[in-house]
């Protein structure tokens, strides 16, 4: 049976109309709520000239008045934020404005719990910050750091664009060996 088939065959089934309601009903509150959460954000970003009308107004931007970096900083390290509002904050850093802040990045990395949904887009948004060579140095101990799990994935990103020579072979054959990480090198086209 199809998708399709499927989904034609519930038309008329009662319980199953009331159960996708209830998800669009739910769906709703949630956005709802994340419009009426990022309120304060948007209007901070409107003070640069950032017309947004969500969180997620930034998420892809390609570059970013450096003065809302702070404020940025604020609201991700911010804890009382839902997940998915300090996800979206996180994915507006990967800009290169951002990069002079990499230790904040990195501080409200090592605040987050480990099984955050967030923490793994903080790294993300951290690895692609790194740039200097003791950043990249700092990135290099998280990769070894077991105890940060899933969340050192994102780290191979700076491995294959910052690190070369003795410290590439050497992170590449650590992650050949580590579980978690070795399938994510396939991902990020690395050997």
């Amino acid at each position: 049976m199809t998708v399709s088939e499927y989904l034609k065959s519930k038309e008329h089934d009662l319980e199953y109309i009331k159960m996708r309601e209830r998800e669009e009903q739910e769906l709703q509150k949630r956005n709802e709520a994340f419009v009426i959460e990022s309120i304060p954000y948007v209007q901070d970003c409107s003070r640069f000239d950032y017309n947004i009308k969500t969180a997620w107004g930034l998420a892809n931007a390609k570059s970013i008045n450096p003065e809302l970096i702070p404020i940025m900083i604020k609201y991700l390290s911010d804890l009382s934020y839902s997940d998915r509002f300090r996800e979206c904050i996180a994915r507006s850093l990967d800009v290169p404005e951002a990069m002079p802040y990499f230790k904040d990045v990195l501080n409200i990395f090592n605040k987050e719990n480990n099984d955050s949904k967030v923490k793994w887009v903080i790294g993300h948004a951290l690895s692609l910050l790194a740039k200097k060579q003791d950043e990249v140095d700092i990135i290099e101990k998280m990769i070894y750091d077991k105890k940060l799990g899933i969340n050192r994935s994102p780290f191979l990103h700076t491995v294959k664009k910052r690190m070369r020579g003795e410290q590439l072979e050497r992170v590449l054959a650590f992650a050949r060996e580590d579980p978690e990480l070795k399938i994510n090198l396939k991902v990020n086209r690395l050997k």
